[in-house]
């Protein structure tokens, strides 16, 4: 259940905040903390501001024309928070390459290293009054030049709703994660939603995602008729057809099974053929991530340039040319989805590869009737790819700091099961059992570890069939977008247990004792056996030792700042000594959330705030183990800039700072999640059931 970044997406990001996927409902982990530390102590600054500085929204979109720049020469009406800019993104006026008039917008990321969710980010905000209960459209011209290996834009709207006894809500999201944009020419793009009654905010803007430069221009707001179709999560995705689970082409995968079982039960030709399809098609399969896994430094970049150049290329152009699909294909790494045509498509031209060149194979290699020492090298690739995707898997779901699971926040406990994707709630009903989440963790750990031995590989397999066809099952029966690729996974767990197939049959069937397992090492000679030990070694460290050991620095590490992590409420706040109470406008609650990702100054991390009298906003924040400094959110004319120190002692936080040479003190305690699934815990004795 957790996703692979290059297979169909290892994030757990909410698709209704403004990150380019789902978020982690985690009050302890995700990249989002810098964001909503800067809201907690925004409310401070805002405290001690007249009444007559209270900050109002504009009802229509500023500068759309981007021709406009304020007295420090960025663009009016917009704006780019602090944090990117300190990460190296320039965010500012375009002069020479323009949709119309003389300006535009331009975000470059050209120079900005992928840092966790970081990613480079234009905003505006207005109030949502005049837009209630009626469909509204944002359109904008955008344009992504000098795009590096999937650098991609996407226009993004979300509606903040009032809050609901202090926890944020959230209307209609949409951005455009299932439509990014990446072509090099001037084109309109637009989101369309509808504006509930409660409103408070419409927040939009557009967003660079990897290294490119992304232009935006003609950018506009407008209330559109009820005819237009609405786009985004909330109403498209969520209306869309249900397809039939059965269809024509589940026989390839069928068909690709009998295949993969014929590899290692037959020794007739058939069986030669059906092993040399086996081999290309998992060589093809699991090429990218064994480069990525085995070669240190730069075996990641060389499988992003190899995944975005020839096998995009060729899956665009077999789909495009082979199989006559319009429009453009979405990939895992654009929007996290494994599950895509592009994803189909990618598999099915594996598929045919594999097929024709397991032809040619066997026609020219007439006399090989058998391929021993490929046998051998084909299941111990995939013995360590499988072992590398467990660990990964379990060490996302065993981490406290770091977890792929973590516990529902109020404003997801707020919304009611009938507003739950069926993804949404599985990743609700995992997160509200730790317990759980860590025993499956611990069991695809097992697995892995289980796999890296010869003597142990036969229970390591059976071990992983057991976790992964849960998990696959999971992923199909909750509409999880990760069903070919843990199909896939299944698939390798059989390979890797097939050979053993009669003495599992005499095993578990009961017809007779089962010749025992001979370890027969395909290659000998002294110099063969030091090659394989050295190899051997290697493998062990760079799939399972190296990231067994970054986890638990990386735990280690984040624990100076894990006593932020949370969702606070107000409690006390001082300015220049004198004790006021919040008005409105001011911060009341904030949750940090997101697993925080390091940084030459500190931990970037998420946050989203609630105040007095509007609706929530969120955005990111930089903290060190003492300090953190406040950017803002979405709505930075509610904050304020500045340095806080903060602490946390007898469970409370007391953030101090100034602000226009004035002290700033606030105090405040943690927000009790009260909801009963949070807090009913775990009972021996049950003299009743206890089911609602």
């Amino acid at each position: 259940m957790r996703y692979d970044s290059s297979r169909g997406g290892a994030r757990t990001r909410d698709e209704r905040t403004m990150e380019p996927g789902r978020r982690a409902r985690t009050s302890v982990r995700s990249p989002r903390v810098r964001a909503l530390l800067a809201a907690v102590l925004a409310l401070g600054g805002l405290t001690s501001a007249p009444r007559s500085q209270e900050i109002t929204r504009p009802v229509e979109l500023v500068n759309g024309n981007m021709e406009s720049v304020d007295a420090s020469g960025a663009l009016a009406g917009w704006r780019a928070p602090q944090t990117l800019l300190d990460a190296g993104y320039v965010i500012g006026p375009e002069h020479e390459d323009v949709f119309e008039g003389t300006s535009a917008a331009r975000i470059d990321a050209s120079a900005v290293e992928p840092s966790g969710n970081l990613f480079g980010n234009l905003v505006q905000s207005v109030d949502a009054t005049p837009y209630r209960e009626k469909r509204v459209r944002y359109r904008a011209a955008v344009k992504v030049a000098e795009a590096d290996g999937g650098g991609r834009a996407q226009l993004w709207l979300r509606v903040d709703l009032a809050s609901a006894g202090g926890t944020p809500r959230m209307g209609f999201f949409d951005n455009m994660g299932d439509r990014p944009i990446a072509s090099s020419e001037w084109q309109h793009y637009e989101i369309v939603g509808d504006i509930a009654v409660d409103a408070q905010a419409i927040v939009f803007g557009v967003m660079a995602l990897g290294k490119c430069v992304v232009l935006v221009d003609d950018a506009s707001l407008e209330v559109v008729d009820a005819e237009v179709a609405p786009t985004g999560s909330v109403d498209a995705l969520a209306n869309a057809p249900q397809q039939p689970f059965f269809t024509w082409w589940l026989v390839l995968p069928l068909a690709g099974i009998a295949l993969f079982a014929l590899a290692y039960l037959s020794r007739s030709r058939l069986g030669k053929l059906a092993f040399e399809f086996t081999f290309v098609y998992w060589a093809l399969y699991v090429f990218s991530s064994l480069l990525a896994n085995l070669v240190p430094f730069v075996g990641g970049s060389w499988s992003r340039a190899f995944e975005a150049g020839p096998l995009d290329a060729a899956v665009r152009w077999s789909a495009a040319h082979v199989l006559g699909i319009q429009g453009e294909l979405v990939s895992a790494i654009d929007n996290g989805s494994g599950d895509s045509t592009y994803s189909y498509v990618q598999a099915l031209m594996c598929f045919a590869i594999a097929l024709a060149t397991a032809l040619v194979w066997s026609l020219v290699d007439r006399r090989v009737t058998d391929h021993p020492r490929l046998k051998d090298l084909l299941t111990s690739a995939l013995r360590y790819y499988l072992a590398g995707m467990l660990l990964s898997y379990g060490l996302a779901k065993i981490g406290v700091l770091y977890n792929q699971f973590s516990p529902p926040g109020s404003d997801r406990l707020a919304e009611t099961y009938g507003a739950s994707s069926p993804m949404g709630l599985l990743w609700t009903f995992m997160g509200s059992s730790r317990a759980y989440t860590a025993f499956s963790g611990y069991m695809e750990t097992l697995g892995a570890l289980l796999l890296l031995w010869r003597r142990t590989a036969l229970l390591g397999a059976l071990t992983s069939i057991c976790v992964l066809f849960n998990v696959m099952v999971l992923n199909f029966c909750y509409d999880v977008p990760v069903k070919l690729f843990s199909f896939h996974l299944v698939l390798i767990g059989a390979c890797i247990a097939l050979p053993h197939a009669s003495r599992l049959v005499h095993l578990f069937c009961g017809i007779g004792p089962g010749a025992a397992s001979t370890l027969v090492f395909p290659l000998t000679g002294k110099a063969w056996r030091w090659t394989h030990l050295l190899g051997k070694a290697y493998a062990v460290v760079m799939v399972a030792a190296l990231p067994l050991f970054q986890h638990f620095r990386q735990e280690h590490a984040v624990a100076a700042v894990a006593p932020m992590l949370g969702e606070w409420k107000l409690a006390t706040l001082e300015v220049g000594g004198e004790a006021i109470a919040a008005r409105e406008g001011e911060v009341t609650w904030i949750a940090l959330f997101g697993s925080p990702v390091r940084s030459d100054t500190g931990w970037t991390t998420q946050f989203y705030a609630t105040v007095t009298g509007g609706a929530p906003f969120y955005g990111t924040t930089t903290l060190t183990a003492d300090s953190l400094a406040l950017t803002g959110g979405p709505q930075t004319s509610r904050l304020f800039p500045g340095d806080y120190r903060w602490n946390v002692e007898a469970e409370e936080l007391r953030l101090e700072g100034t602000r226009d040479g004035t002290p700033v003190h606030a105090t405040f305690s943690p927000a009790v999640n009260d909801f009963l699934l949070m807090r009913r815990g775990f009972r021996w004795i049950n003299e009743h059931p206890f089911n609602r």
